[in-house]
């Protein structure tokens, strides 16, 4: 669980490093590679979030829909990613 927590925590700096080279390019040919590859790296964050939330729910609950509540220990962030 703790890899995942640190794949998860790399994606999401990654993917404000890229955001924020996105913004400060003034080279739209440069800047839009940048915050598609922000985009890919939230929705990966996403992914990951997911697959945390499924080890964390209980033997026996339902699959279809896992627990992501903040009880869980689902952060704020996790509801702000685009998918």
């Amino acid at each position: 669980m703790e890899d995942l927590q640190a794949r998860l925590e790399k994606l999401l700096t990654d993917a404000e490093d890229c955001a924020l080279i996105g913004k400060l390019a003034t080279d739209a040919r440069k800047r839009e590679p940048f915050n598609r590859l922000a985009a890919d790296l939230r929705g990966m964050a996403f992914d990951v979030r997911a697959v945390i939330a499924l080890k964390l729910a209980e033997p026996g609950d339902d699959i279809q829909n896992p627990p992501l509540g903040r009880e869980n220990g689902v952060s704020d962030e996790f509801f702000k990613c685009e998918r």
